[in-house]
């Protein structure tokens, strides 16, 4: 933890010029493996870098395609300025997006960077390479949403719910947005988390939103979305599993402390 605040200071003492950043690119429509292309970027001066990712798979494959744009990917001020604010080398937004009748992932990824000069190529391209060598998500995750016919009595959150029984074409729906879990009727079976990550980690910027609609039994209990987000979190990056790893770490380092120190309490009264 300490290496970690002398890093932020030593960053915010070095950081004092703006940055060049690629802008104003064409939306460049990729291959996997192919190089990325930045020929016709501009490159203006700014204290944060922008840079949008999108990867698209259909069907049991690796992606189809990657589009990626470099240049302006917020213009929200007020989101801009928090990561001033905050000193972040990195803030990234990622969506995955499911749409299962299609066989359809869409993972797209909204990075801004303030560390280098080249941070956005430095930020995309261990995304790419990750993307490029794993087939369509969808396949991990069919089991835990999807049934090609729906069930006739659909229970979505527990044992003790109703069944939809009473809906044609049932399905499950939970939003954490507005805290909504019901039943409807729809063919479509689909999934879109949003969920972001920084670096350095502030809670602040923590942010998970889940939507989805699912027709198989028991698909919105606790149990099952814990399985979904931990296979949604792999798919999308593996900071996630490192910021976990820290975050498990930090627990253990604070129970051995306070331990100690309790312990050290009781042998000083006694």
């Amino acid at each position: 933890m300490k290496k970690l605040n002398l890093f932020v200071l030593l960053f915010s003492l070095v950081k004092s010029e703006e940055l060049t950043c690629l802008s104003n690119c064409e939306e460049i429509h990729a291959q996997p493996h192919g190089l990325i292309q930045t020929k016709s970027c501009a490159r203006i001066s700014s204290d944060i870098c922008q840079v949008q990712l999108i990867t698209y798979y259909q069907g049991e494959t690796f992606p189809k395609y990657f589009n990626y744009t470099f240049g302006l990917v917020s213009s929200d001020d007020n989101e801009l300025n928090s990561i001033k604010l905050h000193q972040l080398v990195n803030f990234t937004r990622f969506h995955f997006i499911l749409n299962a009748n299609l066989e359809e992932t869409i993972l797209i990824a909204e990075i801004y960077c303030t560390d280098s000069n080249s941070c956005q190529l430095d930020a995309i391209k261990p995304l790419i390479k990750k993307y490029s060598q794993q087939i369509n998500p969808f396949y991990r995750i069919q089991s835990l949403i999807h049934s090609k016919i729906s069930p006739t009595d659909l229970f979505c959150f527990d044992s003790n719910d109703q069944s939809c029984s009473s809906f044609k074409n049932p399905v499950c729906i939970w939003n954490s947005v507005n805290d909504i879990r019901k039943c409807s009727s729809n063919f479509d079976v689909h999934v879109h988390y949003v969920l972001t990550f920084s670096f350095p980690h502030e809670t602040t910027f923590e942010r998970s939103q889940e939507l989805i609609q699912c027709n198989r039994n028991y698909c919105a209990t606790e149990e099952n979305l814990i399985q979904l987000e931990t296979i949604v979190k792999q798919s999308l990056s593996d900071r996630f599993q490192i910021q976990n790893l820290a975050h498990k770490q930090t627990n253990s380092y604070v129970f051995v402390y306070s331990t100690l120190f309790l312990g050290f309490l009781y042998y000083t009264k006694h």
